[in-house]
């Protein structure tokens, strides 16, 4: 069923008053993504290849395999030599590399989520933009007809010789305008729906609503901030990044230990075989300690980009706030003003009785149109603000 004007005002004052349990979250059709996106499937199985790859750090190296035909003078014959050696490293070596790569895994599937958190974002504000493509269509949808209805009128009484050509060309052009603009939201709406159907694996997905329901933004916004930064993908990953670097810094300074070499040799000739154990001692004295000067300055500049990171995110989600709370004004300043000064049906009226005419008419429904315009405009701007700021929760 069609609702009046009138109506909707009252449905819209009850909804934006910040009061309301009920929000635009899509969560159904955010899991219908999750589970279809093919996008979201090759992350999933690149994280597992990444994971895999950081498991063969800690793998020992190949064992060394040599040997040797040595010819000799007939007197003594030939030679054949024959080795074989396992390069070790210190045992601590193994267990803080071990640490390092579940730290790796750990950074890998951080960026799994944020890769994941991002596209949902993209799939969530794209529901918003449909939602106010179909609230916009509804009301214009009226607007239109209302125009059309008007422009025959006017044509009737033109060919009557009751109106003249100013006002059946203004009536004209009015319908003409609703018209054209009804039909831009139209393919714009059909536009984001191909779009978010792409994310969803090329199957299709209806977003119906044209009301906002609008989630209240937090009152205490210091505590609300250093939780969202503490669990923001970006910062996380920052976190992530120093925790590797820490780690990497601890496995070079155990590389400084001696590396064990242990093997087999095999040595024969015509009258004589030696056969046996050989071990022998490796130390990297040469690189160790540039390379652990080289981690440590490394160690340094993550924990400074961390502090950096820190400071941007909070930055952008105090400034995304702000914006929000202005937002959250100007909706509620939008549906007092229709609510209480809605001048639609007195136009009307005025129109029949003869108080203004036609043209005044036209100018008066496309300017209450325009603030229609710019409320459902602020209303997805702000939305699209809300679901930034929560984000964390996808």
């Amino acid at each position: 069923m069609k609702l009046p004007y009138h109506s909707y005002l009252t449905i819209v004052l009850a909804v934006t008053s910040y009061t309301c349990c009920s929000a635009n979250d899509f969560s159904s059709i955010l899991k219908t993504i999750e589970a279809n996106s093919s996008r979201l499937e090759n992350l999933r199985k690149q994280n597992i290849a990444d994971k895999a790859i950081n498991k063969t750090m800690n793998s020992l190296e190949g064992p060394a395999l040599e040997t040797g035909y040595l010819w000799g003078n007939h007197s003594i014959g030939n030679r054949i030599d024959l080795s074989a050696s396992q390069q070790f490293e210190f045992p601590t070596v193994y267990i803080q590399r071990h640490k390092l790569i579940r730290q790796l895994n750990n950074n890998a599937d951080t960026r799994y989520l944020s890769q994941r958190q991002q596209y949902l974002l993209k799939a969530k504000q794209l529901c918003i933009q449909i939602l106010f493509c179909n609230a916009l269509i509804h009301h214009l949808k009226k607007d239109k007809d209302d125009a059309q209805v008007v422009a025959a009128s006017i044509k009737k009484q033109y060919d009557n010789g009751e109106a003249t050509a100013i006002d059946y060309h203004k009536a004209e052009q009015s319908a003409v305008v609703f018209i054209n603009e009804y039909k831009q939201y139209q393919a714009m709406r059909q536009s984001l729906l191909a779009e978010l159907k792409q994310m969803n694996g090329n199957q299709d997905i209806c977003v119906n609503d044209t009301l906002f329901l609008h989630t209240p933004l937090p009152s205490d916004f210091d505590t609300w901030l250093n939780s969202q930064v503490n669990a923001h993908p970006e910062y996380l990953l920052a976190l992530g990044t120093l925790r590797e670097k820490e780690q990497a810094f601890k496995v070079s300074k155990n590389q400084w230990l001696p590396h064990l070499n242990v093997g087999y040799a095999s040595e024969k000739t015509r009258e004589e075989h030696y056969q046996g154990v050989k071990i022998g001692i490796s130390v990297p004295f040469w690189n160790a300690r540039k390379r652990i000067k080289a981690h440590k300055q490394q160690v340094e500049a993550a924990r400074l980009e961390l502090d950096n990171t820190r400071q941007e995110t909070i930055t952008h989600l105090r400034n995304l706030y702000n914006e929000a709370l202005n937002l959250q004004t100007t909706v509620a300043n939008y549906t007092r003003t229709f609510s209480h000064y809605d001048n639609t049906p007195l136009l009307k009226k005025s129109l029949l009785y003869g108080q203004i005419n036609i043209i005044t008419y036209l100018q008066e429904i496309h300017w209450g149109h325009d603030m229609r315009e710019q409320q459902l405009q602020a209303e997805c701007e702000l939305e699209m603000k809300i679901a930034e700021l929560t984000a964390t929760q996808l």
